[in-house]
């Protein structure tokens, strides 16, 4: 019995020190990143997602109800992975350091003018409210 409480206890020690400790106490960056070859996400835990733009199949705008502006995130999508990002001036806490909202909406447009000019496709959206003619 107390073997396989010590195996537990090293199997999770093993864990934090693997997936959240660096995290939690070093601050491994997470977010997206663009790159020629395409679009790779790392969530805060430290799992990674990665997409080719040759692979990219749908660009979704995302509506947020309750959200001025009303737009809540974008997707891309391929055949079997999606890569979903927000404005970051939404998320307060993740503000870079003396970042101003107007410099995170250019930074926005930038970043949505690119995944439009590398994989040719034009943001959609099945939310009315952001629909043109709404």
């Amino acid at each position: 019995m107390y073997a396989f409480i010590i195996a537990l206890g090293v199997a999770f020690g093993v864990w934090l020190v693997i997936r959240p400790g660096p995290t939690l106490f070093f601050g491994r960056p997470f977010g997206l990143r663009v790159t020629a070859e395409g679009i790779e996400e790392r969530d805060e835990w430290g799992a990674h997602t990665s997409v080719a733009w040759s692979e990219i199949r749908l660009f979704e705008v995302l509506g947020g109800q309750f959200l001025k502006p009303a737009i809540a995130g974008f997707a891309v999508y391929t055949p079997d992975k999606r890569i979903f990002w927000r404005p970051v001036y939404l998320m307060t806490e993740r503000l870079p350091i003396g970042a101003t909202p107007i410099e995170q909406t250019q930074r926005l447009a930038a970043l949505v003018s690119l995944v439009t000019a590398r994989t040719g496709l034009e943001p959609r959206t099945l939310d009315l409210a952001l629909q043109r003619g709404s």
